[in-house]
């Protein structure tokens, strides 16, 4: 199971909101261009938002069903979800990263059920977290917005025991 990286593409959009439907058509065709089949392909992506500190994960979603990344990324839930990030923000590029499935020869996976995409996306979307308390997924998120390892998994401020300081340095955190 091997994955490539994508990206970031900019996402064009309006003052207030994200594309409309000519938009969205330009767009898959400048991923297609840089890289040919992308767009329906399989796996994971993340929207994100670039400002003047780097590029900020709002939603990490997958893909696994027909259509690939063209059909899933600009859903009407999705498109409701970038713009109240978006809001009347002035600031900020909006803009998506992919990490699609790739078969052994290099070449992008058709969409397909498979678990390993499942897998990949609850794990960037614990990445996401980390870096965005204010993530906007909600499913399977409960357990990582909860959970908590005093200096490791969502630490309350304040000092940390021994043993917190040595599995720190036993997991590489």
């Amino acid at each position: 199971m091997e994955y490539g990286s994508f990206g970031p593409f900019e996402i064009p959009r309006q003052p207030s909101n994200l594309v409309d439907r000519a938009q969205r058509w330009e767009f898959w065709d400048q991923v297609n261009s840089e890289h040919e089949g992308l767009a329906d392909a399989c796996g994971c992506y993340v929207f994100a938002v670039r400002a003047g500190r780097g590029a900020k994960p709002w939603y990490v979603g997958r893909t696994n069903g027909a259509g690939g990344f063209r059909q899933e990324c600009f859903a009407h839930h999705k498109l409701t979800c970038y713009n109240e990030v978006l809001g009347n923000r002035q600031r900020g590029t909006p803009e998506l990263h992919f990490i699609a499935r790739l078969t052994p020869s290099g070449a992008f996976c058709k969409p397909q059920q498979a678990d390993d995409i499942e897998f990949l996306e609850n794990f960037l979307i614990g990445l996401a977290l980390r870096r965005n308390p204010s993530l906007k997924n909600v499913k399977g998120t409960r357990m990582l917005r909860d959970l908590v390892v005093p200096g490791f998994i969502n630490s309350p401020r304040g000092k940390y025991s021994k043993a917190s300081g040595a599995l720190r340095d036993a997991i590489g955190e």
